[in-house]
């Protein structure tokens, strides 16, 4: 079974590079690779106001990642750059090589949003770096993004007293203290409670299994245990996979 997914995989890739192999090269770019860093989780399909971002990084900083394959249109890009810059300090594209150029010339697009572009051996060429930019970052915006105990945490350590509080006007309340927050300082205090997270696969764990299901895998939020199980049954030994 494994040989037949890793040729599907193979052969796809040389064909038609959908959003799954684009977020496979994220995992590579940030975790994986020789330039990247094992202390960075990575979160796909994180909502982020109105609209949900295909890759969220968390390294040294919050690292939005959009996606834009050659089956993707541009309507909402506007949107979504907008609602990312609120929460994020630095915003990417990853598109298709088609697509990268385009948005290179788009005039309308933020000076500071990075751009780049996938090759068929899944690895990434920036056209620009992604700057940070800090302008539009809301504190109340930031913290919508997380589960309601990491940004009670952050509040808590601000000042904030949630005892009394009824559970049905907590989250107005703890919104409105936000407001008053430097957006920065809960930038970087967003950045260590997503890193933080106990849940999800470590990436040793992700260097262990075969390339075809790295990124299903952190989608499914699966951890160490899980990916134990998952190498068991898809009859490899428990050892170090080539990162291709």
């Amino acid at each position: 079974m494994s040989e037949l997914l890793e040729l599907a995989f193979s052969r796809m890739a040389r064909t038609e590079l959908g959003e799954y192999f684009y977020k496979y090269a994220v995992l590579q770019k940030h975790v994986l690779s020789k330039s990247g860093s094992k202390r960075a989780r990575v979160f796909f399909e994180f909502r982020a106001g109105r609209s949900k971002l295909d890759s969220l990084v968390a390294r040294e900083s919050l690292h939005a990642v959009e996606i834009k394959t050659d089956l993707d249109h541009f309507r909402r890009l506007p949107t979504q750059i907008h609602d990312y810059r609120r929460r994020f300090a630095h915003v990417w594209i990853f598109a298709s090589e088609r697509n990268a150029y385009k948005l290179e010339a788009d005039k309308s697009l933020p000076s500071s949003v990075g751009i780049a572009f996938m090759s068929r051996r899944l690895t990434f060429s920036v056209i620009r770096e992604a700057a940070r930019d800090v302008s539009l970052l809301n504190s109340k915006d930031i913290l919508e993004c997380l589960q309601r105990s990491e940004y009670l945490e952050i509040l808590r350590e601000r000042g904030f007293d949630a005892s009394g509080i009824p559970n049905t006007l907590l989250f107005s309340e703890a919104m409105q203290f936000a407001e008053r927050l430097d957006p920065e300082l809960v930038h970087e205090a967003t950045l260590a409670q997503l890193k933080g997270r106990a849940h999800g696969v470590s990436a040793p764990a992700l260097m262990r299994i075969p390339r075809y299901i790295r990124a299903a895998v952190v989608a499914a939020g699966c951890d160490d245990i899980e990916v134990e199980h998952l190498l068991v049954n898809l009859g490899k030994k428990v050892s170090t996979w080539e990162i291709a």
